[in-house]
């Protein structure tokens, strides 16, 4: 919740965004203008596509204007503000930093703007097009308008690849079935320089290792008629005969302990030849056999750049190593045109100790530092199997909420190993794929002190794989996943509460789970940004079936809760829980971006388990939930918690999950960013309870109780961490009478009873999806 001083401080910020618009014009240079940007107005035939045309010359248009927030020019009042003088001091902070120069008329060539994107139209097709433009002025803001006048776009016609009957146009011509130019498709220069890489690649796979795109060349004949053009593609004449030889692979050397700064000789004294590779080392620091596993060039073959790429993809993937390079010199044979191979491996340090002190928030509003201390041993048996012992400590306090001043603090240790195969009782092949699958097992104990509530210890054990099936996926099986807590330590408070809620202390008690886990990532959110990314994570859990096969065959009778299934005398958890977390990136620019997160879930308790285990149950609301109620507040269903409850601690937890989230950000001034931001969601019981009425799930009337908020958000990014202020209100609450949820109209920022109970200040490191 907000206080009246801390809602005082969002006004004072509020008016300070309005000040920040106030004219700027009287600061111009006498007889200048400011630019406020471009108008782009399309004329076209009805054939051609208006969006698409505008998006590629708005793209051209140069300079662009001072960067605005919601109409006003923050960063252009900054720079103005800290006058002429500004050399020193706080002025040359605001001036440099805060601040950014006016952009002038006088700084536009409109004329050359109207010849760049004449040649854009050309580029994309639209040839014989026309783009005028008009200066529009007023009171001294001044606009750009262009309008292009767009005719029908050109089209390809028969597309002719090399006739000649040599070995490199013959190759050419075979791949010309997986062309990016065909008979029909609109033109486009980039298209035509995309096939000439295309067929580069086919041919440098084939072999061709001195080809490059820059031999190919295109004639085109666009005389035809009815807007169509005719391709013939052929190889120049001065194209190198080197280009046009097949290389295969004689020698092929392996550096694994290759130096940057000192040039490594090939030695007959320090080289080893085994598995066909030349090892030039004086230490053995890898088994050889290992090497040769991730080492995809062989002697004898052809060159191939798939092979090539797939060699230095699979050593990275190893963990072992910094730099990975392959070098190429080609040699004569007899008649024979062969490449030298060498390898050159940098490695990591192979021992290091690692500690970092992070400050980080959870979903309970929980926020605080944690000092982690890591020793990592990269190659523990020659073989870059990775090892890892870890100790952490972590405090946290919740910063706001019913809870606030709660704190509570948790002690770690593990121990990991990590082997770059899949260590398997039977054979997978996967020589040719482009990441090294790995096998993890993990073994991890905690200790978690919550201030006045309970003690809980706990271990997790996972055995499992891990592999990548392309670059924007992941997969990860567990076979076996344990998981075990137990509370220790309960105060009088805490026991009292779950006396007066059965369905808590179940969920505390049965927190045994053996079973495995799955799931798959797919992301296109690494590399450079674009404009449409997508994330998706689907995760499943099972617990539970084949320990309760076990007890069923070996005890001959079924499970009941006076006498549940037990593994080593401890009851064990029985489910199937699915879970899903889809993402969607939408980039305007640089400042400018919709986020937006669609949640599904669902856990199924069954066989020697009435409830879900509390560490495997969903829960709702929150600084990375739904921000506009307190952490584990929402829900399940319409349950609302009775007012003797009111103060108690009590997450409020369910079965199923759907929630769905979405915030446009915007940067404001420097390291300032902006946010404005709905969610909405809830979780539910898969069974009745009657301790909590209205949680169960019903398909006829889940979507009556979802939870509405909103609300604005400022962000501090620094680079290395981002901290995070979310400012949210309820517009539906799903516990109030049915036909009073929407609390739209009840908004009263005037006054303070309202804001103390609706307004919540979320305090959070990081973005929240």
């Amino acid at each position: 919740m907000i206080n009246n001083k801390n809602f005082s401080y969002i006004l004072i910020i509020i008016l300070a965004l309005f000040v920040s618009g106030c004219s700027n014009i009287k600061y111009l240079p006498p007889g200048e203008d400011l630019y406020t940007g471009a108008s782009i107005n399309i004329q076209p035939r009805e054939t051609v596509k208006r969006k698409n045309i505008r998006s590629e010359l708005d793209d051209v248009a140069r300079p662009k204007p001072n960067s605005s927030f919601l109409g006003l020019r923050p960063k252009l009042w900054f720079y103005n503000i800290a006058g002429e003088n500004a050399d020193k001091g706080i002025r040359k902070w605001l001036k440099t930093k805060l601040g950014e120069p006016p952009v002038l008329l006088s700084e536009v060539d409109p004329d050359l703007m109207s010849d760049l994107m004449k040649s854009r139209l050309d580029n994309l097709g639209y040839f014989k097009s026309r783009v005028d433009h008009e200066v529009k002025v007023k009171k001294r803001k001044a606009e750009v308008g262009y309008t292009a006048t767009v005719s029908e776009p050109y089209k390809f016609n028969d597309i002719i690849y090399p006739r000649q009957p040599d070995s490199l146009n013959t190759a050419i011509r075979q791949t010309q079935t997986k062309a990016l130019i065909f008979t029909g498709k609109q033109y486009n220069l980039d298209n035509l320089i995309d096939e000439r890489a295309r067929i580069d690649n086919e041919l440098k796979n084939q072999g061709y290792y001195f080809f490059n795109p820059d031999f190919l060349v295109y004639h085109m004949d666009t005389t035809v008629g009815e807007r169509k053009i005719n391709v013939v593609l052929t190889v120049k004449p001065d194209t190198p005969s080197k280009a046009k030889k097949v290389f295969r692979l004689n020698n092929i050397y392996v550096v694994p302990q290759y130096s940057l700064t000192r040039k490594t000789r090939v030695a007959l004294r320090d080289t080893v030849y085994e598995h066909d590779l030349y090892f030039i080392e004086r230490a053995s620091n890898f088994k050889h056999n290992v090497l040769r596993r991730y080492i995809k060039l062989h002697e004898g073959e052809k060159y191939s750049k798939k092979n090539h790429d797939l060699t230095i993809s699979r050593l990275m993937a190893m963990g072992v190593f910094k730099f990975v390079s392959v070098k190429f010199n080609d040699t004569l044979v007899g008649d024979s045109a062969m490449l030298d191979a060498t390898v050159n491996l940098t490695q990591l340090l192979p021992k290091t100790l690692k500690v970092d002190l992070d400050i980080g928030s959870k979903s309970t509003n929980y926020t605080g530092p944690t000092l982690s201390t890591n020793f990592i041993n990269r190659n523990l048996w020659r073989g870059a199997e990775l090892l890892i012992l870890s100790l952490n400590g972590t405090y946290e306090a919740q910063l706001s909420g019913p809870q606030k001043g709660f704190n509570s603090w948790e002690l770690g240790a593990g121990i990991q190993l990590v082997t770059p195969r899949f260590f398997t009782p039977f054979k997978i092949k996967h020589e040719n794929t482009l990441n090294v699958p790995k096998t993890k097992f993990d073994f991890q104990f905690r200790l978690l002190h919550r201030v006045e509530l309970f003690d809980m210890n706990g271990f997790n054990f996972t055995y499992g794989y891990l592999w990548k099936g392309t670059e924007r996926t992941e997969y990860e099986v567990n076979p076996i996943a344990i998981n075990y807590a137990k509370l220790r330590n309960t105060s009088e408070s805490f026991e009292e509460l779950l006396q007066r809620n059965p369905y808590l202390r179940r969920t505390f008690e049965e927190q045994f789970t053996f079973g495995s886990t799955a799931s798959y990532t797919y992301s296109t959110l690494t590399g450079l940004p674009k404009r449409d990314q997508y994330f998706l994570n689907v995760h499943f859990d099972v617990s539970g079936n084949t320990a309760s096969l076990a007890n069923r065959v070996i005890s001959g009778e079924e499970s009941t809760d006076e006498r549940p299934y037990k593994l080593f005398n401890t009851r064990f958890s029985q489910y199937s829980k699915l879970s899903g977390d889809f993402r969607y990136y939408r980039n305007f620019d640089a400042n400018n971006k919709l986020a937006s997160r669609i949640i599904l879930g669902a856990g199924i308790p069954y066989g020697n388990s009435r409830v879900m285990p509390y560490t495997k149950q969903f829960f709702s609301g929150g600084s990375n939930s739904i921000r506009a109620f307190l952490p584990r507040s929402v829900g399940p269903g319409s349950y609302r918690i009775p007012d003797s409850l009111s103060s108690a601690y009590l997450d409020q937890s369910g079965d199923i999950k759907l929630e769905l989230n979405a915030e446009y950000r915007f940067g404001i001034i420097s390291l300032l960013k902006g946010a404005l931001f709905a969610d909405a969601g809830n979780v539910w019981l898969v069974r009745a309870n009657e301790f909590l009425p209205g949680a169960e799930f019903k398909t006829n009337d889940f979507i009556n109780e979802i939870a509405v908020g909103g609300g604005v958000g400022l962000r501090l990014d620094l680079s290395f961490f981002l901290i995070r202020f979310d400012l949210g209100i309820p517009l539906r609450k799903p516990y109030l009478p049915e036909n009073e949820r929407w609390v739209i109209d009840e908004i009263d920022f005037g006054s303070p009873s309202w804001r103390r109970e609706n307004i919540v200040l979320n305090i959070a490191v990081g973005y929240p999806f």
